[in-house]
C-alpha cells in the first residue's frame, strides 16, 4: 500500500564514502540495496531473513569504505 509505512530499524555504516559503499553493495552477489542517510549507508534489516545474515555480513565487509 503506497500510503502505508511499517516500523523498522536500520543499521548505519559510516567511515568512508557512502556513495562508493552503496554502489559496491548494489554490485555484490547477491545485490544489497541500501540507502544513504546523513552521509552514512543505512541497511534496513526488516526484510533480511536470519539465514541471510552471513551473506549480508560478507557483502558489507567486502565493500570499500
Amino acid at each position: 500500500l503506497p500510503e502505508e509505512t511499517q516500523p523498522s530499524f536500520a543499521v548505519a555504516i559510516g567511515g568512508g564514502s557512502a556513495t562508493r559503499m552503496a554502489k559496491a553493495l548494489r554490485s555484490a552477489d547477491p545485490p544489497v540495496v541500501a540507502r544513504i542517510v546523513e552521509e552514512r549507508v543505512a541497511l534496513d534489516l526488516r526484510s533480511v531473513l536470519p539465514e541471510d545474515d552471513e551473506v549480508l555480513s560478507r557483502a558489507v565487509i567486502g565493500a570499500p569504505a
